[in-house]
Formats: C-alpha cells, structure tokens, sequence
C-alpha cells in the first residue's frame, strides 16, 4: 500500500514558497546541458549515492520513498527544478524528501 507524504507545519510554505518560485522564474533559468549527471544522496538510508542523468532523478527518489511505504508528487518537481539549474528550489524540496541532489559531472 503506498501513502501519500504529508507535508505540514511551516516547512509545508517554504515547499510551497520555492515552488512558486520555481514556476514564476522558470523562463529566467539556463538549463543544464542534457548530459549532466547528478549524484542524489538518500539521507534516510545511511547516505547511499547514486549516479544518474537528469531524467533518472524522479524515478530514483520515488523508488527510494516507496521502500518507506510513502508516495510524493514533490519528486517530479525536485526533478524539473535540479534540471534548470534551480538549486534554491531543489535544495528545499530535496530537504523535505530528505535527499540531496547535486551535479556530478558536466559534459
């Protein structure tokens, strides 16, 4: 059975606040080049790391959050943010879903 995550309390608005920053700043942003890789640390789970492109991050981080019976639509949104280079936004959604993601390399 897969549960949604609820988010609450003050940390709720900053997700929220970065969000809409995200979504309002969006067309400012540089994407990254298509071929960087991310490496996405799960906080949760004695830091395991691992290695992935761009598209692989929801996937990754979703996976990890179902080992814990727990479901969340903030993953695809950590995603998009860590793939413009929104790492304001990135860092306050990955804070919520206890990972981090950072770049690894840029070709």
């Amino acid at each position: 059975m897969v549960r949604a995550v609820r988010v609450v309390g003050w940390r709720s608005r900053s997700i929220e606040e970065a969000v809409m920053r995200f979504a309002t700043r969006r067309h400012h942003l540089r994407a990254v080049p298509a071929a960087t890789m991310y490496r996405v640390t799960d906080r949760l789970h004695g830091g395991r790391t691992v290695r992935v492109s761009g598209n692989e991050i929801a996937p990754i981080v979703s996976a990890w959050l179902a080992e814990l019976g727990a479901h969340s639509p903030l993953v695809e949104e950590l995603a998009r943010a860590a793939c413009v280079g929104d790492w304001s936004a990135a860092y306050a959604i990955g804070d919520q879903l206890s990972v981090d993601v950072v770049i690894a390399v840029a070709a």
